[in-house]
């Protein structure tokens, strides 16, 4: 039987939820209360000192609305319009804040310039 952590996205757990939680300006345990999961089960998470068991790990997919394993891909697919766009932005923004080939200031340099970009192409097309 395969181990749950082996599904896992190449970006670390800890650092997608921290960046989720901090672009929504949640402190730690606000976050925790929302996810349904313990502040220090949480912060363990987020620090990279724990790994989230299968339980833990589906309630911070639904949490953060986004798959954190390859299996949770079998989800349905396309969700209403207004939640593809906003999902697509956070999945793209915690992606870029958690690379770790980018300083805090070009991650968010590069959020704002791919935010400006979608609501200016996505406003074009529905003309």
């Amino acid at each position: 039987m395969p181990n749950a952590r082996e599904g896992l996205i190449n970006v670390p757990i800890g650092s997608l939820i921290r960046s989720h939680r901090e672009q929504r300006k949640l402190p730690l345990r606000q976050a925790a209360k929302e996810a349904r999961v313990s502040a220090s089960t949480l912060s363990r998470i987020e620090r990279g000192a724990a790994h989230p068991d299968l339980a833990t790990l589906r309630r911070l997919e639904e949490w953060m609305q986004m798959p954190l394993m390859q299996s949770s891909a079998k989800l349905p697919r396309r969700p209403p319009h207004a939640a593809v766009a906003a999902n697509t932005i956070t999945t793209c923004a915690l992606h870029l804040r958690a690379d770790p080939n980018l300083d805090e200031k070009a991650a968010e340099a590069l959020v704002t310039i791919l935010k400006s970009s979608y609501e200016a192409l996505t406003t074009r097309r529905r003309r």
